[in-house]
């Protein structure tokens, strides 16, 4: 080609002009053409480089959502391991409502009543271990009612919950409690009214109770001492009037 365009320029300078000029042109144009090749190829390197990269993205943005759901399970199964756990350990025994202390079932509670059968102490002493209304009474004295044998058959492993005694009474006078103790091998706690005993006849008695089902008259029984000969009441009034007893009754309130 070069051979040609230079006999052109030999053979007529304008158009040999114009032939150079068309072929710096093709040149350039096939310049251009391979700029623009390289262009697309460094492009589409670019645009794989870039589709690759996405693409490692979307499969780690995958795996981030694999390890979290592998997470979420695994929590799952702790959640559900502790619950079953709190259902084993309520299961065992019987649980307080405030602090998770394990307490006994409370029981059912029995009760045996009891007259006296030897008393001492007071005019017709032996007359306090009947309700027959044949009395026995103070007559001014001070000394003690004492009244045992009550013959309790409680079980060896009783639990005592309480006592309850139950006096038939009435008063000639003025008549007021000094003291009421139950006697066995230690004496208890006092429970004498403060309140005058209610006047009568010898016919008409009026029934007090003192203690009860939740009382152990200060101090802790067991069953062998409730059931000694020598377990009873004490009571002694003031030397103001004559006090008539016509029974004293003993209840034991305990858990077989």
């Amino acid at each position: 080609p070069h051979g040609v365009g230079m006999l052109r320029v030999a053979m007529a300078g304008g158009a040999a002009s114009v032939v150079l000029v068309a072929c710096t042109a093709l040149t350039g144009a096939d310049d251009l053409r391979a700029d623009l090749a390289e262009s697309e190829v460094a492009s589409g390197a670019s645009t794989s480089s870039a589709s690759s990269t996405s693409s490692s993205s979307t499969s780690s943005g995958s795996s981030g959502t694999t390890s979290s759901s592998s997470g979420t399970s695994s929590g799952t199964t702790s959640s559900t391991s502790s619950t079953s756990s709190s259902s084993s350990a309520s299961s065992s025994g019987n649980v307080d409502a405030g602090d998770g202390a394990v307490t006994d079932a409370p029981c059912v509670l029995a009760t045996q009543t009891r007259l006296g059968t030897t008393a001492s102490g007071w005019f017709d002493a032996d007359k306090a271990l009947a309700p027959d209304k044949q009395p026995a009474h103070s007559g001014g004295t001070t000394a003690a009612l004492i009244v045992g044998g009550y013959g309790f058959t409680l079980p060896a492993t009783a639990t005592i919950r309480g006592i309850s005694v139950e006096i038939r009474r009435s008063a000639q006078g003025t008549v007021v409690d000094s003291s009421l103790v139950l006697s066995g091998a230690d004496q208890s706690e006092s429970r004498a009214s403060p309140l005058p005993w209610p006047t009568g006849n010898l016919t008409t008695y009026f029934d007090q109770t003192y203690g009860g089902p939740a009382d152990l008259w200060g101090r802790a029984w067991t069953a062998a001492e409730v059931t000694s000969a020598s377990f009873g009441a004490r009571l002694r009034v003031t030397a103001s009037g004559d006090g008539h007893v016509d029974a004293i009754t003993i209840t034991v309130h305990y858990c077989p």
